[in-house]
């Protein structure tokens, strides 16, 4: 995605006969989709999404005829840039002729090198792999033109989880294992808990799904996931996968932190959140060791200092049960998270407020013992009185401060009886850490203008209205983000481990031993 943008921005900048400024996303008639290509990068920060070049027929029949009738090149080279152009559109990596770094996406230089973005300069002309010279309007033009396909995370592993249950599926019917249906009225048994998905059946015992009369389905509509009211499902043990025998629906009302990380109802499995997952990773290993910390009654609790100076030093603090708010400002990235959390801990732990159920799942996160998290959107940052709220983790770095503060005083408010965490997510080497410095920046400057601004600036602002001023410093800041945002390397250590490796910015100077993604430093709001 970086790469995608960074090969708009300097085709567009080269100084050839021909101007690309028009297509340029510096170009402020092109801000809808600068910030488009800055939300995408974003996103695939938090390890929810990422892109698919694909290249039409007659463009990648252009490029090679491009190569072989304007640039003569030979059948070699020719071939290495057809390979590449394959490579890319299939979702593999291509490396890069100067300094090795593979990508999907990479420049075509007419003498048939392929170079990375961060080899580029656009303002030489010369190949910085074989020193050739090239044209810039024929630089230009050769670029073959992909158009990137967003994908979801979530689509793969939907697919794969349904590839795996048709497989249990397919070897329970070779195995001769056979469902009946009971009535339901009765809890499922203890041993279904121990059961592997698939696996470990019993052939002597009737191996019985469970039957929900007058179960109500349309209990949520999170995701997109369409529910029937009063439809009585049955689940299958042996398949263990969750689904309805006659409509295929699948339950989502489960709790995973009972019976062995196995649902009583559906015989479903609790699913460990994958490694690619990242941000989604950090929040279910922090929500789980909370939770578990919790049951097992050593989660820490603490007085705040004004308390103790007020109340004295011998205050018996009060123990708050755990209530974590997930907050992101991007849908797609809350229904990801929102899906890997409750594949981990059930649905019956995790409320969603949007929609039109978001009262009742607001009153669900509140009453209900087993929900302790609830994933929050713009929608639900105003208004709200969460003073119960023990915990808050943002998700992505906010471009306004004061919408991450209104999130904030959603629990930091009058009424709360208790300390609240707030911890910001950050993706290392990435845009996020730009916009965190950026945002520091601004913070202070912004309190030396506070400090020095001038009671008689009356008429300088009728000449520049708050609005105009609000929406130049917006396009400011999204062409530094997208002027300064670099590609982040990884290199092999001889042990075989990989070390981070980032071009030189701003995020290079940091420490490298950090996490790929890491927890904010915890800032403790503390109220009496």
């Amino acid at each position: 995605l970086v790469s995608a943008a960074q090969m708009n921005i300097k085709t567009t900048s080269m100084k050839g006969k021909t101007s690309g400024w028009q297509d340029s996303l510096l170009n402020p008639r092109e801000s809808k989709h600068a910030r488009e290509v800055l939300r995408n990068i974003r996103i695939a920060c938090c390890g929810g999404a990422q892109m698919l070049p694909t290249l039409e027929e007659d463009l990648w029949i252009e490029t090679i005829q491009y190569l072989r009738m304007r640039h003569h090149l030979d059948d070699v080279r020719v071939r290495v840039v057809d390979n590449y152009l394959q490579r890319a559109t299939t979702g593999e990596l291509s490396s890069c002729f100067k300094c090795g770094l593979q990508l999907q996406t990479l420049f075509i230089v007419p003498c048939g090198c392929l170079v990375c973005t961060e080899c580029i300069d656009s303002n030489t002309n010369v190949c910085p792999a074989c020193t050739q010279t090239f044209d810039f309007d024929q630089f230009q033009q050769l670029q073959p033109g992909l158009v990137y396909k967003w994908t979801l995370n979530k689509w793969f592993e939907d697919k794969e989880r349904e590839s795996a249950a048709a497989l249990r599926r397919q070897l329970n019917e070779d195995q001769g294992v056979n469902d009946t249906i009971n009535d339901g009225s009765e809890a499922a048994p203890a041993v279904a808990a121990a059961l592997p998905p698939g696996g470990g059946v019993e052939r002597n015992r009737a191996d019985e799904p469970i039957n929900l009369v007058g179960h109500n389905n349309n209990s949520r509509n999170r995701a997109g996931r369409r529910r029937t009211k009063d439809h009585q499902c049955t689940f299958s043990r042996a398949n263990a996968d969750g689904k309805c025998l006659r409509c295929r629906e699948e339950h989502f009302d489960c709790n995973f932190l009972v019976n062995g990380g196995q649902c009583s109802i559906c015989f479903k499995n609790a699913e460990d959140c994958p490694q690619h997952a990242s941000k989604a990773l950090l929040v279910t290993n922090k929500l789980l060791s909370l939770r578990e910390a919790e049951l097992a009654g050593n989660r820490s609790v603490k007085v705040s200092h004004a308390a103790s100076r007020l109340l004295g030093e011998n205050t018996v603090p009060t123990q708050r049960p755990l209530k974590a708010i997930i907050f992101s400002q991007f849908r797609i990235l809350l229904d990801y998270v929102g899906d890997r959390l409750i594949r981990r801990f059930g649905g019956s732990g995790v409320a969603e407020f949007w929609g039109s159920t978001r009262s009742k799942e607001l009153e669900k996160f509140k009453h209900s013992s087993s929900c302790f998290c609830m994933l929050l959107g713009t929608e639900g940052s105003h208004g709200l009185d969460l003073s119960f709220v023990t915990n808050i983790i943002l998700l992505d770095e906010l471009y306004d401060k004061s919408l991450e503060e209104q999130v904030v005083a959603r629990a930091y408010r009058m009424g709360a009886t208790g300390r609240v965490e707030v911890e910001q997510l950050v993706a290392r080497d990435s845009v996020e850490e730009l916009m965190e410095e950026m945002n520091d920046r601004e913070s202070k400057s912004a309190k030396a203008y506070d400090d020095t601004q001038s009671l008689n600036d009356d008429a300088k602002k009728q000449e520049d209205p708050q609005d105009s001023r609000k929406k130049k410093a917006t396009h400011a800041k999204l062409h530094y983000l997208l002027k300064n945002v670099r590609l982040a390397r990884t290199a092999t250590k001889e042990n075989g481990e990989s070390e981070r490796d980032p071009l030189p910015s701003p995020a290079a100077e940091r420490q490298k031993s950090r996490a790929a993604v890491r927890f904010g430093e915890p800032t403790v709001h503390e109220i009496l």
